[in-house]
């Protein structure tokens, strides 16, 4: 209960041998989750995964996601602030690897649920989808705000990408996508 996760980094992806591909940048570059994971009073801010490794004569490693938090499992956040944070950018190849998912918050299984209370995403950068949020699975916002994010491909705001999406209370403003 009130915590601050800021400044944190998750390494590069290695450049691929005679050949191969590059390897993946680090995801969850504040807070990786598998489990179970409640932030309530909390800040994730400033930090960022790494980005893909350079193939060689190959495809370059795609750029890690969640750029403040990465979560396989279930993720609640109430009246918390997830700001600043950004993925890593595909790595160089014979086709660029993509960047990274989830600026803000990627929940990448398609069986993980993520739930905001009263929290704001804001001002987060995604190197693909999901420049506030990505979520495979379900995702719930109530009394909440996603404003000012960007991402390079879709979702300034959220990517909501299989599972169901709900809003109440919402605001959804100022994103942008390319």
């Amino acid at each position: 209960v009130g915590g601050r996760v800021a400044g944190n980094t998750t390494g590069a992806g290695g450049a691929g041998a005679t050949g191969s591909a590059g390897g993946p940048g680090g995801s969850g570059g504040g807070i990786s989750n598998s489990g179970t994971l409640t932030l309530i009073d909390s800040t994730v801010s400033g930090n960022a995964t790494g980005a893909g490794g350079a193939g060689d004569a190959a495809r370059g490693g795609n750029g890690g996601d969640g750029g403040g938090i990465h979560s396989t499992g279930a993720a609640s956040l109430i009246r918390s602030t997830v700001s600043g944070n950004v993925t890593g950018a595909g790595g160089d190849g014979t086709s660029d690897g993509r960047g990274g998912d989830g600026g803000g918050i990627a929940s990448v299984a398609n069986s993980s649920t993520l739930m905001l209370a009263g929290s704001t995403v804001s001002g987060n950068t995604a190197g693909a989808s999901g420049g506030g949020i990505y979520a495979a699975g379900d995702v719930a916002l109530a009394s909440s705000t996603i404003s000012a994010n960007t991402a390079s491909l879709n979702g300034g705001g959220i990517r909501s990408d299989g599972g169901l999406a709900t809003t109440a209370n919402t605001i959804i403003a100022g994103n942008t996508d390319s």
